[in-house]
């Protein structure tokens, strides 16, 4: 784990598209939320999140491990995963139309989920301000696809788990559906990738009572699986922006 932690560490910001790259072209014709800012926040919120819960494992391992807390580190884990596969999934789409339809579904989801959130907390903000900008993008670009949002996070996770060898714990999918599992609290998710500790007392219908506690080995595991989506991001990023 400390390995991994200080390889996400050294990591700089991605750098802006040199002028004339292929990745330069897209922004250009993207315009309204350029591909590059768009996998560069997904870069970012990546490393901030496994970076978090790396180190937090690493300074408590220093102390001891029992001050962290079971079950709410995995949903920042989950985040890292989900946010360098979305960078990876922008990136992958093999001509300047696929990368812009992906782009365009990105922001025009983003835009419809925080209008029905500003919504809901009074907020004066119209997602029709932005998708109408979207939909000129498409326009001008003569591009078939209607606005539509990207799909759903699983499917987006075997596209890119694809490039990964097929055990499923390594799989991007499979890390997610695991921290996803942690994250909403399920009992026998944390019963298998905790610690435990037999009290030695039962309750009234004889059930054991059981201590649980955090184990860093899964968190390690899912550390790495991030490593390899930003690698991946990262190769794509340099390959189209230079």
């Amino acid at each position: 784990m400390t390995e991994t932690l200080r390889w996400f560490e050294t990591l700089d910001d991605l750098p802006s598209p040199t002028p004339g790259s292929q990745m330069d072209g897209d922004d250009v014709a993207l315009r309204v939320d350029p591909l590059s800012y768009l996998v560069r926040h997904f870069d970012s919120a990546a490393r901030e999140n496994v970076v978090a819960v790396l180190k937090a494992c690493h300074d408590a391992g220093l102390g001891g491990l029992d001050e962290l807390p079971t079950m709410a580190l995995y949903p920042q884990m989950r985040a890292a995963i989900e946010t360098a596969a979305w960078g990876c999934w922008l990136l992958a789409g093999g001509t300047r139309v696929k990368r812009m339809n992906r782009a365009l579904s990105v922001t025009y989801k983003d835009a419809n989920d925080f209008g029905s959130a500003a919504a809901v907390f009074g907020v004066s903000w119209k997602a029709s301000d932005i998708v109408d900008r979207l939909e000129e993008v498409r326009v001008e670009n003569r591009l078939q696809r209607a606005l539509s949002d990207p799909g759903s996070t699983t499917d987006m996770l075997i596209e890119v788990g694809r490039k990964f060898p097929n055990h499923e714990q390594q799989s991007p999918l499979g890390a997610w559906k695991l921290c996803s599992g942690m994250a909403h609290g399920s009992r026998g998710m944390m019963m298998d990738m905790s610690k435990t500790v037999d009290l030695g007392t039962v309750d009234s219908n004889g059930n054991p009572h059981m201590l649980f506690s955090l184990d860093i080995g899964p968190l390690a595991l899912f550390g790495v699986v991030v490593e390899r989506l930003l690698r991946m991001l990262r190769e794509l990023y340099d390959d189209a922006s230079t």
